[in-house]
């Protein structure tokens, strides 16, 4: 296994990638990722490694943490903010 995808979705000891956000968050967007139907090699690894063997209730909790955008209170530009808002939401 690759040690930086490792990394980043919280199988080794120290995610040393914060750049890319907490574990939770990588796992979630990974998650997101994995509905969208994306696949490769990471991908794989997220399957088996996390999504196959995570219950149901540490997903529920992540998205209820993560899963929030605050629609009033960033600098982005409206029309950009309307289309990033729609992809993610």
């Amino acid at each position: 296994m690759s040690t930086f995808i490792g990394a980043i979705q919280g199988l080794e000891d120290h995610n040393a990638f914060e750049c890319v956000g907490e574990i939770h968050e990588t796992r979630l967007a990974f998650k997101k990722c994995y509905k969208k139907n994306v696949s490769g090699k990471a991908m794989d690894i997220f399957i088996a490694e996390v999504l196959e063997k995570t219950p149901s209730t540490y997903w529920q909790e992540i998205e209820e943490k993560y899963n929030l955008v605050d629609k009033n209170n960033h600098n982005i530009p409206k029309d950009l903010f309307l289309k990033l808002y729609d992809t993610v939401v």
